[in-house]
């Protein structure tokens, strides 16, 4: 490029191949190729991948037209790129997407052990280990958890106009 304009070669082309409005076409094309860019940084900050789900499970589906997850099934395969093949209690077989499956959670899974407590596993001489208080004096001796409150604003809402007089 001389004074802006691009220079012309020995090589045969057209003259609209020297026009301005293609170095303006060219810098458009890379100011969104760098909003592309942010955008997808953007996404991709909060973006999260869903865990894969094991043949067998009992999942969910959500139905597409309505967006309810009214349907149960059973995976049966996993395919390429997310996409999982469940059964229905109907007895029919449809691949679904893994953003349209939710694992479902059942009653009869066994719910995790208890957390321990200080009380029980310390051996440095602290409530739970006198034997001449038990059990119950060492919970009486400890404090009570905290209530727990729920965090509100303490902003003051002004009701809605919708008309002023």
């Amino acid at each position: 490029m001389v004074f802006g304009r691009q220079l012309q070669s020995i090589l045969p082309t057209h003259k609209s191949s020297f026009d301005p409005r293609w170095r303006e076409i060219m810098e458009a094309r890379d100011r969104q190729l760098e909003l592309d860019g942010a955008v997808k940084w953007i996404y991709d900050e909060r973006a999260r991948s869903l865990s894969p789900l094991l043949i067998g499970s009992r999942v969910r589906v959500q139905n597409t037209s309505t967006l309810l997850w009214d349907k149960g099934g059973v995976v049966v395969s996993v395919g390429k790129y997310s996409s999982y093949r469940v059964k229905f209690a109907s007895g029919s077989v449809l691949w679904r997407n893994r953003r349209h499956l939710r694992p479902m959670i059942t009653d009869n899974e066994p719910a995790p052990p208890p957390a321990s407590t200080d009380n029980e596993t310390n051996n440095d001489g602290d409530i739970g280990d006198d034997p001449a208080l038990g059990p119950d004096a060492a919970r009486q001796q400890a404090d009570p958890p905290a209530p727990i409150i729920p965090r509100r604003s303490g902003r003051i809402r002004k009701p809605n106009v919708l008309f002023a007089d």
